[in-house]
């Protein structure tokens, strides 16, 4: 009866330890896989953790006897990551290809077609972040998929290298629409002769600091994740993109709703709020997401599909923002460019 005992006892322990052996490989497999395609800095410190020989007792009778259910599980949980990146991949290829044609396409009307004014030079720098990013991305999705089926290298280089440009062109696009809603606001709560509406440098000014300050704040965060493994400044930014650009572009819409339904015409209120609101909405689907996803990462690591999520956002929001600016600007209605 006491060998029974002891022999259930050794058993159980043999299992618990074929659990934890499991949990730890699905840690590593997990943590690999969320910082290869998502850009989350893991501490090699922590994925070392799950090495096997850190566990000294964890014994060779116990690892035989977890070899062939750990291998099964493993070569599930590979194919199955491989999937997503695929699916993945492929989604945000096939978005971004369209909307490098629609920038593209913008960017000339704005050039040649359309007469020059403050907005125009918004819209032009916002088309060509836009452009770099759905670039990068292009590029960096095609990697992706023949990592699928052929292992590359350099994967972790080029992720940073996407990450680095991902960070200076979304920056650079949060920052320009922010300054877009101010000078519509501007424009709209003061007449027609201020000069808010004749200088046509004062916006060319604001755009190149908003390249600047981007480039410093991406540049910054791509030396010390090179240096010290330190990736908390990119983070910082989405979080400032959350807290103080995106409650900046709240109030000044609001504002404009508010001055447009209490004192315009009945026949213009409708295109003007549709001049207003249009960017905002599309803004909040798809760019607030992405903001509000990296920002909860400072806090705590969330599921890899949430990061799809907010890799599919991105793509989107980039593509969408010509057509969008294009029914603003172009087709919206003469009444509508005259007021805001």
């Amino acid at each position: 009866m006491q060998l029974r005992k002891e022999a259930y006892v050794i058993k159980r322990i043999s299992a618990s330890r074929c659990i934890f052996c499991y949990s730890l490989v699905e840690l590593e497999s997990d943590l690999s896989s969320v910082s290869c395609l998502v850009g989350v800095s893991v501490p090699e410190e922590v994925i070392m953790m799950t090495n096997f020989s850190e566990f000294p007792s964890l014994n060779v009778e116990m690892e035989n006897n977890a070899t062939e259910s750990l291998s099964h599980k493993s070569f599930t949980n590979k194919n199955s990551y491989f999937v997503r990146v695929f699916i993945t991949a492929t989604i945000s290829h096939l978005i971004c290809l369209p909307g490098l044609v629609g920038n593209g396409i913008f960017i000339r009307l704005l050039h040649f077609h359309i007469k020059k004014n403050p907005f125009t030079t918004y819209l032009l720098n916002l088309s060509i972040a836009d452009i770099v990013l759905l670039t990068a991305q292009a590029i960096y999705n095609v990697f992706l998929i023949l990592n699928v089926f052929s292992k590359i290298s350099f994967m972790n280089y080029l992720h940073l290298l996407r990450y680095t440009i991902f960070l200076f062109t979304f920056t650079t696009s949060q920052l320009l629409q922010t300054s877009i809603s101010i000078k519509r606001c501007v424009c709209l709560f003061f007449p027609r002769g201020h000069p808010c509406h004749q200088q046509l440098h004062f916006p060319a000014a604001v755009c190149i600091i908003i390249w600047i300050l981007s480039f410093l704040i991406s540049a910054t965060d791509f030396i010390l994740v090179c240096t010290v493994k330190y990736n908390w400044l990119g983070l910082l930014q989405f979080f400032f993109n959350v807290v103080i650009f995106m409650p900046i572009m709240c109030v000044f819409t609001i504002a404009m709703v508010i001055k447009v339904c209490l004192r315009s015409q009945q026949n213009k209120r409708g295109e003007l709020l549709r001049a207003i609101l249009l960017p905002r909405v599309f803004f909040l689907l798809f760019a607030f997401p992405v903001n509000v996803i990296y920002s909860l990462e400072m806090f705590q690591q969330l599921h890899i599909y949430v990061y799809l999520y907010a890799y599919i956002c991105a793509s989107l929001n980039s593509s969408i923002n010509p057509m969008i600016h294009y029914l603003v600007e172009v087709k919206g209605g003469e009444q509508a460019r005259e007021y805001i």
